[in-house]
């Protein structure tokens, strides 16, 4: 576990890590010095004859000063070094906090930027709301797994360093303290920590289904208000959410019995401390003095403790997002994608040929595809027709380039479109059945992940698609604000928008999977039109079920014969 929690760090990372190391070793020993002196300050306030004694040790500069200045000497000193360790911890825990959210921030970044890069068909086996809960919650949750890690870490060392200390004063009495603290530390961990991880496993699986909750009411808001089940949808999401937060509630609860359990146990050794010690027939100042040490000792021991095992609670409740996570992180195809802005694009002469293709999904043993053959000429409209489940999506996303067929190829010139995938894309637009638009401007929707927008390409292509009437009737223009999936906008102009993002690329083949079938039939007209008038400057593939579009096609493909 500690090995995977590691190797998701970045050599960075790793290096800072171990100075953090370091400055727990230097907080320890101010941690040590500050404890063990105060025996011999106390001893000094009520025992002038133990300060000659001390004298006798200290160099000769110090021994020519008056008891009185001395005391007050050794006193700053004391203040020096108690100010000197507060500031290397605060020191540490500000490295701390900084260094966790450097990592969650970092893993949250290499998330996003792994899932993105992965293939297609990654995305047709697994829920969004997991990805969204690994991105958002689960790096979050590394950052607070590191954080407890550290605490345990430098609060561990701490407490070894004072136990020592008390045990060079009082061996016996040390030891029996520090035995029933292990005793009851061991103990306790060792029947909640199995515990911890239910929570923290029921905690990671229901913050996913939250996820997938609101996401299914948000995106369904229209049926859920029509078909009136508010409550039902509501009902499902507060299942989830009552069992993520009790989870949360659960941990808390664990956190406050070891800081009550402690309490109790400091007290009680404190008291029996004082009655030994009195028995023992110590004078006044040792009494004073060695309960004074003990209690500056356990004043500290006390919280140490207590972090010691909240931190190694949170540790562990905070574990299964390590193994959420870590395959996603460490894939070796991380980087197997390059930007499409950086890939050159491909010189497309030749028709495409589809040779004996071949493909079925790794979850179902049907073919979707068996030695599909077909031409698709250059700079002409081919439709692509077929029933349900013939497979015309399965075909388009093998032209697109998301799936790999099984066997046969895809071919321009003899060259696999496979083996220049990168370049292929570049010369390829899409414009899907549901159309996604970004919450965002017409112009940063048909630009598209770019800041960079080239005015002139944007208007030309806004042309092209005839949405000049729409965007001239909006006050803002091409900076009119179109609405999460163009809720704004009706569904013709938000065909348009995605056909002109189609173009703004300078596609030479463009690809349309039943683009237009939600749209009725004078505006699907209308598009199809507009798409007619583009094949002189591109291959244009149109996946539809209205036969009226058959008639604007140059070539007809159909899944039925196959």
């Amino acid at each position: 576990m500690i090995k995977k929690l590691i190797q998701i760090l970045s050599k960075r990372q790793k290096v800072s890590l171990i100075f953090i190391f370091l400055f727990m070793l230097i907080s320890v020993m101010f941690e040590m010095l500050s404890v063990g002196m105060v025996f011999p300050v106390l001893k000094l306030l009520f025992d002038f004859n133990y300060l000659e004694k001390i004298k006798n040790y200290l160099p000769i500069i110090f021994q020519s000063i008056d008891n009185i200045n001395l005391i007050y000497l050794i006193l700053i000193l004391f203040l020096v070094i108690y100010f000197v360790k507060s500031l290397i911890i605060l020191f540490i825990q500000i490295t701390i906090a900084r260094f966790s959210a450097d990592i969650g921030r970092d893993i949250s970044q290499r998330l996003y930027k792994s899932y993105l890069n992965k293939d297609y068909t990654f995305y047709i086996n697994i829920n969004s709301s997991v990805i969204i809960r690994n991105i958002l919650t689960e790096s979050s949750n590394i950052f607070g797994l590191i954080f407890h890690f550290s605490n345990f870490l430098i609060e561990l060392l701490i407490l070894i360093s004072i136990i020592i200390v008390l045990f060079l004063f009082e061996p016996a009495n040390t030891l029996f303290f520090c035995t029933v603290i292990v005793l009851v530390t061991f103990f306790y961990i060792k029947f909640n920590k199995k515990k911890i991880e239910q929570i923290a496993s029921v905690r990671s699986e229901n913050d996913s289904l939250r996820i997938k909750k609101i996401n299914d009411g948000v995106s369904l808001i229209k049926e859920i208000k029509i078909y009136n089940k508010i409550d039902f949808f509501l009902n499902e999401f507060s299942i989830v959410n009552f069992h993520s937060y009790e989870s949360t509630k659960r941990l808390k609860i664990f956190q406050v019995y070891p800081r009550i359990l402690l309490e109790q146990l400091v007290i009680i050794f404190i008291v029996v401390l004082t009655i030994i010690l009195n028995n023992k027939g110590l004078n006044f100042s040792e009494l004073i003095a060695t309960i004074g040490i003990y209690i500056a000792g356990l004043l500290r021991i006390f919280p140490s403790s207590s972090r010691v095992i909240t931190s190694f609670q949170g540790f562990f409740y905070n574990l299964p997002s390590v193994y959420n996570i870590y395959d996603d992180l460490t894939e070796s195809k991380v980087n197997k994608q390059l930007n499409v802005s950086d890939r050159k694009k491909l010189n497309f002469a030749n028709d495409i040929i589809f040779e004996n293709l071949t493909f079925f999904y790794p979850s179902s043993k049907s073919i979707v595809l068996d030695n599909f053959k077909c031409i698709i000429r250059k700079n002409s409209i081919n439709i692509i027709t077929g029933k349900t489940g013939s497979g015309k999506t399965t075909l388009v996303n093998l032209i697109l380039g998301l799936l790999v067929p099984k066997s046969g190829n895809i071919s321009i010139g003899g060259v696999d479109i496979n083996q220049n995938l990168g370049c292929w894309q570049n010369s390829v637009s899409y414009v899907p059945q549901s159309i996604n638009l970004l919450d965002d401007t017409i112009a940063r929707n048909v630009a598209f992940g770019t800041n960079d927008i080239d005015y002139h390409l944007l208007q030309e292509c806004v042309n092209s698609v005839e949405l000049n009437d729409f965007i001239n009737s909006s006050a803002l223009g091409l900076e009119t604000i179109v609405g999460e999936k163009g809720i704004k906008i009706s569904g013709g102009q938000a065909q348009r928008i995605a056909l002109a993002r189609a173009l703004y690329r300078k596609p030479s083949v463009i690809v349309l999977d039943e683009a237009t079938n939600a749209l009725d039939n004078k505006t699907e007209e209308l598009i199809f039109k507009t798409i007619s008038n583009l094949k002189k400057k591109m291959t244009i593939i149109v996946i539809t079920h209205n036969s009226n579009n058959i008639k604007f096609a140059d070539n007809i493909i159909s899944l039925d014969k196959k």
